[in-house]
């Protein structure tokens, strides 16, 4: 939901956040169209009598470009070895990157701890497993809370984006 639409800095982040989230749409369809030489009739509310916009998001994440995050919640073992990813019917080419990220907190620091890699896509996959070369450890072990997120990048050989079937999930044993 976005209020105040009728703002042009509101309807303007609004088209910038739709530009930058092509899985995303307004429900209205008024984003769609060009704005005509007045600049401001365009800017309409998502149905009549609401005062804002309402932008639907996927059914499904997906990943692009521009890092989509993941946040994996506390972690339970002491190693993170890699992690699927399920991808849906159709993926195409390409690389998938993946930068995990281990935030160990205690009642004195906070400390992270991370690593990167990638795995190759051929197409027609149901995951994508992507494994570090390293486990990935936590800077604390005892009393402290250790928290892992994952950020996936696609590089896509057609230029599209890659839809996920699924939630990422963290291999833990070797």
């Amino acid at each position: 939901m976005v209020d105040d639409y009728d703002l042009p800095p509101v309807f303007s982040a609004a088209q910038d956040f739709l530009a930058l989230n092509p899985e995303w749409r307004e429900l209205s369809g008024a984003y769609d169209q060009a704005i005509s030489s007045d600049p401001f009739t365009g800017m309409r509310s998502s149905a009549d009598g609401l005062p804002f916009l309402v932008l639907i998001g996927p059914s499904a994440a997906s990943v692009g470009v521009r890092p989509t995050n993941f946040s994996l919640g506390e972690l339970a073992q002491d190693r993170v070895y890699g992690v699927t990813v399920p991808i849906a019917d159709g993926s195409g080419r390409g690389r998938l990157h993946a930068k995990f990220v281990i935030d160990s907190v205690t009642t004195e620091a906070m400390r992270s701890s991370s690593a990167a890699t990638f795995a190759s896509v051929n197409g027609g996959e149901a995951v994508v497993t992507i494994k570090l070369d390293q486990p990935l450890a936590p800077t604390f072990v005892d009393a402290a809370t250790n928290n892992c997120d994952i950020s996936l990048v696609w590089e896509s050989d057609e230029n599209g984006l890659l839809e996920l079937a699924g939630d990422p999930e963290l291999i833990t044993d070797p």
